[in-house]
């Protein structure tokens, strides 16, 4: 079990209702938080409700602009978790090219830019916390923006956990569903798994846990076998 007491850890995406309830679970362990997110008034709601010590930096992290004064206010940082989950729905049939170049940047380029304030802060030690989703496996019909950039995260985080291995830099990985799709989770159970995880030394976690072999399976399987597969578990629930 990962020893908490002491710990400081930069929370991005505090403003949605998964990054809130991450919060209150790593804040009731007893670690003290940096809130980020675009949405100001969320963050001080948060902040006060927090049981433990809690500060806050409003910030579009997506925007390279301004990073280095981040990086300077943010302080001595132990960990970073990056919960910001951006999701729209498009197809061949169907494009949008505004909202993928939005998922696209929030879900993937916002970690780079994230990286690039804490990975100098860690100085080869600290606690890296991705989430990517079933969608980014295979692909799955209607999702090729959201597809593309889970996939990425899953990709970098792996990249990362290879280039730690040795090190005092730790990198995990945990794997959420589809939002409205079959296999998702509310906010709350999506926290407790991913904090439970995050007290582990293992990489990879899926929540909710009986997707993990079928993910793993997924892994295996030949691309023929997976995208059906994929498109049935991705499915939103109201087609």
């Amino acid at each position: 079990m990962r020893d908490w007491a002491g710990m400081r850890y930069w929370l991005l995406g505090a403003d949605t209702p998964l990054g809130a309830a991450l919060a209150e679970k790593l804040s009731r362990a007893g670690v003290s938080l940096v809130l980020s997110g675009r949405d100001q008034g969320r963050l001080e709601d948060l902040m006060v409700t927090l049981p433990g010590r809690a500060s806050y930096i409003p910030l579009d992290i997506t925007q390279e602009q301004g990073l280095e004064d981040v990086a300077i206010e943010l302080g001595t940082i132990n960990g970073l978790v990056y919960a910001l989950d951006e999701h729209c729905r498009a197809s061949s049939e169907h494009w949008n090219a505004a909202g993928v170049g939005r998922v696209i940047s929030t879900n993937l380029t916002g970690i780079a830019n994230a990286l690039g304030i804490a990975l100098p802060i860690f100085a080869g030690r600290g606690h890296i916390v991705l989430l990517d989703s079933l969608a980014g496996i295979g692909g799955a019909p209607g999702q090729a923006g959201y597809a593309a950039s889970k996939a990425g995260v899953r990709l970098l985080a792996e990249s990362l956990a290879v280039d730690a291995k040795g090190t005092e830099l730790a990198v995990q990985l945990v794997t959420l569903g589809v939002p409205g799709g079959w296999i998702d989770v509310a906010p709350d159970t999506a926290a407790a798994g991913i904090f439970e995880h995050m007290g582990t030394p293992r990489f990879r976690r899926t929540v909710p846990s009986a997707a993990g072999v079928l993910v793993r399976l997924l892994h295996a399987l030949p691309g023929w076998l997976t995208r059906p597969a994929v498109a049935w578990l991705t499915k939103q629930a109201q087609d």
